[in-house]
């Protein structure tokens, strides 16, 4: 499973119809919603809006007036592909006054999805847990050192009578902790 890094933009022209892609990250439904009303507002004359998303659990396409299945499901198709979660893609179309037919819809918002990924940075999503962890001060060198060569992320340190490390930590990783007071917390997912 993989995740998108930053939010990218590709334009695509055809037929004098102008394809204007972005891809972002999303986490949950307000974040999708929240870049939706954002592109509404920077390209208000679109013609279209179409978009795809997918969650963990869940994703959503919509063709935004185009025929049916010629858009928001050809940019699902290619999120899949990609075995991308967390992950939006919004096309907004400015008709040029050409048709393009049901192919060659599906062709051009496959494509904007498709160059949009392509020039995108992604990271591995890998599933694991939230943790606590709890040790003496005196091996917090050999935590540090066990973090660093494992697959997890450091969400927040805390000193007190003893060091407790809040830490995310790959499934694969998750017993190299079990010594150190591990409590686990939720299921959640690494990005690395």
């Amino acid at each position: 499973m993989y995740i998108i890094n930053d939010i990218y933009e590709y334009i695509l022209e055809v037929n004098k119809s102008k394809f204007i892609g972005t891809i972002f990250k999303v986490n949950n439904i307000l974040d999708f919603n929240n870049m939706m009303n954002f592109i509404k507002d920077k390209y208000p004359k679109a013609t279209h809006y179409v978009y795809a998303y997918r969650f963990i659990n869940e994703f959503k396409s919509s063709d935004d007036g185009e025929p049916g299945g010629t858009s928001g499901m050809p940019i699902f198709n290619v999120i899949d592909k990609e075995n991308l979660f967390n992950t939006a893609i919004i096309v907004v179309r400015y008709f040029g006054g050409v048709k393009l037919g049901a192919g060659g819809l599906v062709r051009a918002y496959s494509k904007c999805a498709s160059n949009l990924i392509d020039d995108s940075r992604k990271s591995l999503l890998l599933e694991g847990y939230e943790c606590d962890i709890s040790f003496k001060y005196d091996e917090i060198s050999t935590i540090d050192n066990l973090v660093n060569s494992t697959k997890c992320k450091v969400i927040e340190k805390k000193f007190g009578e003893t060091v407790q490390y809040n830490l995310i930590i790959s499934n694969g990783d998750i017993d190299k902790f079990n010594k150190y007071n591990l409590e686990k917390i939720k299921n959640t997912y690494l990005e690395i």
